[in-house]
Protein backbone atom coordinates (compact mmCIF):
# COMPACT_ATOMS: atom_id res chain seq x y z
CA UNK A 1 0.00 0.00 0.00
CA UNK A 2 1.05 3.38 -0.65
CA UNK A 3 0.05 6.59 0.58
CA UNK A 4 -0.13 10.27 -1.18
CA UNK A 5 -0.17 13.52 0.45
CA UNK A 6 -1.98 16.41 -1.44
CA UNK A 7 -1.05 19.93 -0.80
CA UNK A 8 -4.13 20.66 1.26
CA UNK A 9 -2.84 17.96 4.00
CA UNK A 10 -5.41 15.30 3.02
CA UNK A 11 -3.62 11.95 2.33
CA UNK A 12 -5.13 9.19 -0.80
CA UNK A 13 -4.31 5.58 -0.04
CA UNK A 14 -3.07 3.93 -3.32
CA UNK A 15 -3.66 0.25 -3.68
CA UNK A 16 -0.24 -1.28 -6.12
CA UNK A 17 -2.50 -2.93 -9.13
CA UNK A 18 -2.76 -6.67 -9.76
CA UNK A 19 -2.29 -8.04 -13.42
CA UNK A 20 -6.08 -8.47 -13.82
CA UNK A 21 -6.96 -5.12 -12.92
CA UNK A 22 -4.32 -3.51 -15.75
CA UNK A 23 -5.90 -5.72 -17.79
CA UNK A 24 -9.31 -4.91 -17.23
CA UNK A 25 -8.08 -1.46 -17.45
CA UNK A 26 -7.11 -1.52 -20.75
CA UNK A 27 -9.79 -3.65 -22.22
CA UNK A 28 -11.83 -0.63 -20.91
CA UNK A 29 -10.38 1.49 -24.00
CA UNK A 30 -11.31 1.67 -27.41
CA UNK A 31 -10.32 -1.12 -29.37
CA UNK A 32 -9.41 1.29 -32.09
CA UNK A 33 -7.40 3.86 -31.46
CA UNK A 34 -5.86 4.77 -34.13
CA UNK A 35 -7.97 8.51 -34.38
CA UNK A 36 -4.93 10.23 -33.32
CA UNK A 37 -2.60 10.40 -30.21
CA UNK A 38 -5.34 12.98 -28.27
CA UNK A 39 -7.90 10.69 -28.64
CA UNK A 40 -5.63 7.69 -27.26
CA UNK A 41 -4.34 10.10 -24.17
CA UNK A 42 -8.10 11.30 -23.35
CA UNK A 43 -9.35 7.48 -23.37
CA UNK A 44 -6.40 6.59 -20.85
CA UNK A 45 -6.99 10.16 -18.70
CA UNK A 46 -11.42 8.70 -19.13
CA UNK A 47 -10.11 4.78 -18.14
CA UNK A 48 -7.68 6.16 -15.28
CA UNK A 49 -10.71 8.36 -13.90
CA UNK A 50 -13.06 5.10 -14.09
CA UNK A 51 -11.21 3.58 -11.76
CA UNK A 52 -11.04 6.36 -9.10
CA UNK A 53 -7.09 8.05 -10.47
CA UNK A 54 -7.31 12.09 -11.36
CA UNK A 55 -4.68 11.91 -14.17
CA UNK A 56 -4.42 15.24 -16.06
CA UNK A 57 -4.26 14.94 -20.00
CA UNK A 58 -1.11 16.58 -20.00
CA UNK A 59 0.65 14.04 -17.75
CA UNK A 60 -0.71 11.01 -20.80
CA UNK A 61 -0.02 12.42 -23.49
CA UNK A 62 3.71 13.06 -24.19
CA UNK A 63 3.49 8.67 -22.84
CA UNK A 64 1.33 7.82 -25.90
CA UNK A 65 3.55 4.90 -27.43
CA UNK A 66 4.36 3.53 -24.51
CA UNK A 67 2.19 0.05 -23.73
CA UNK A 68 -0.19 -0.11 -21.21
CA UNK A 69 1.97 -2.35 -18.59
CA UNK A 70 4.43 1.03 -18.65
CA UNK A 71 1.89 4.08 -18.46
CA UNK A 72 0.03 2.88 -16.18
CA UNK A 73 2.17 2.60 -13.25
CA UNK A 74 4.25 5.69 -14.23
CA UNK A 75 0.95 7.59 -13.71
CA UNK A 76 -0.44 5.80 -10.79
Amino acid sequence: MLTSEFLDGTRHVIYPWNQSQIENLKSSLPPNLSVGSDAHAQAWVEAFAAYGYEVPFEKVRPLIGMGGDQLIPTNI
